[in-house]
């Protein structure tokens, strides 16, 4: 979940990040913290859940569809 760090260490880039509901005009001083934090949370909420539940390989069998 990092790429901050690597964008801002080998590229040029000014990587803008931001959460849903952000805003961010061109060409202003743009501070990523908030928005990292935020998905930083989510991200825990989501692989902590009790609710999460491992996906399932589905094997496919074209046999089962009809193609023209």
């Amino acid at each position: 979940m990092e790429v901050l760090q690597p964008l801002q260490e080998e590229t040029d880039a000014e990587p803008i990040i931001l959460y849903p509901g952000d805003t961010w005009t061109p060409h202003e001083a743009h501070d990523p913290a908030k928005a990292l934090a935020l998905y930083a949370r989510d991200y825990e909420k989501m692989v902590s859940s009790p609710t999460l539940l491992p996906s399932v390989k589905i094997e496919w069998d074209k046999r089962h569809f009809a193609f023209p």
